[in-house]
């Protein structure tokens, strides 16, 4: 009848991003409160990188960057970022508490890690705080929990040929420090 979800028990609220395990090719995440997303599209923020105009963070007109849905999330009163598939060049910060989940399909309504590639591409650091592609320090040590699922991450290309006896840049796709068991780092490609 064109609403093949599973609802579950008359649920309508509670619908958290899938993780785990691993996915498998053509394996697609489940809609539990059939609102067209794998989550619940009242709690989100959300990224595609191929909208045209810098975006306000909703499913019609999404933050085209990471940096930007990340820095609007605590203000925000929304639970996560779901972020739809292509190549984002740019270095992450975590702060406790945020969620990512990748492998949406542009228009949000269908996600499949896979099929939907959703790569985060580190770039050459502008703060000494961007370590790598995704950089995480001191996190995950009680609640809420802090989650990257979903995404191929990788280290920034080194371009630059050290000098002679110099030691090279490096190039780091995941920098974790002093994290807890609440740091959660699932279904991804690193």
């Amino acid at each position: 009848d064109g609403c093949e979800c599973l609802r579950v028990l008359g649920n309508t609220t509670y619908d958290p991003p899938d993780v785990g395990p691993f996915p498998t090719p053509g394996q697609e995440y489940r809609d539990d409160n059939c609102d067209g997303v794998d989550g619940v599209a009242d709690r989100a923020l959300f990224v595609w990188g191929g909208n045209p105009v810098a975006g306000t963070g909703t499913r019609t007109n999404p933050y085209r960057t990471l940096a930007a849905a990340l820095a609007a999330l605590p203000a925000s009163g929304k639970s996560y970022v779901l972020v739809a598939e292509g190549t984002y060049a740019e270095n992450v910060v975590l702060a406790e508490g945020a969620k990512l989940y990748g492998g949406y399909a542009w228009d949000f309504l269908s996600r499949d890690v896979l099929l939907f590639g959703t790569v985060i591409q580190g770039v050459t650091p502008t703060a000494a705080s961007q370590q790598g592609a995704v950089t995480a320090v001191g996190l995950g040590t009680g609640v809420p929990q802090t989650v990257v699922s979903g995404f191929t991450i990788q280290g920034r290309d080194i371009d630059v040929v050290a000098a002679d006896g110099s030691a090279g840049a490096a190039s780091i796709a995941v920098y974790l420090k002093d994290c807890g068991p609440a740091m959660i780092l699932q279904d991804n490609l690193i």
